[in-house]
């Protein structure tokens, strides 16, 4: 009798240990992720507005900071199929780059739809394309959209 109480106490204990194990473990992980950087990235279509007027369609690059420490924003571009990058020019923002976003910010960067469906159309590209966004942080790290399908051929040149 004295064995089968002696195993259960070392059962009990071995499930206590275990359990603080595992909570130690996700106290961890936890942790670590509230302390890295991250950079929410999505591509759309858009409209600038200028009063009353709306512009011509633009992509959309909207970079958000979900996490808990400031994420400085070096670069801001939309990557092509073939893994050519359009760049966005100075003034084509809410801001201008380099970029401090605070922990539940964000900003929106634009460039003109008709002059990107150009630029595929001069590489060779019709019809539909994955495209996405990408926003490289002062630490050398891009963070990247999902794919955007995008229509060259819904697109009159510019």
């Amino acid at each position: 009798m004295a064995w089968v109480e002696s195993n259960a106490v070392a059962i009990v204990a071995a499930i206590v240990a275990l359990y603080g194990a595992i909570l130690s473990t996700i106290t961890y992980r936890a942790s670590r992720r509230d302390k890295r950087r991250v950079i929410g990235a999505r591509l759309s279509y858009g409209f600038l507005t200028f009063g009353p007027k709306l512009s011509d369609p633009h992509l959309l690059l909207h970079a958000s900071n979900p996490g808990q420490v400031p994420v400085t924003l070096r670069s801001a571009v939309v990557v092509l199929p073939d893994k050519w990058q359009a760049i966005v020019p100075p003034g084509q923002g809410e801001s201008r780059l380099p970029l401090e976003l605070a922990p539940g910010a964000g900003c929106t960067f634009w460039l003109d739809a008709r002059e990107i469906a150009g630029a595929l159309r001069q590489r060779g590209y019709a019809g539909k394309v994955r495209i996405h966004c990408e926003f490289g942080d002062a630490t050398g790290e891009n963070h990247r959209s999902k794919p955007f399908k995008f229509d060259i051929d819904g697109w009159k040149a510019a």
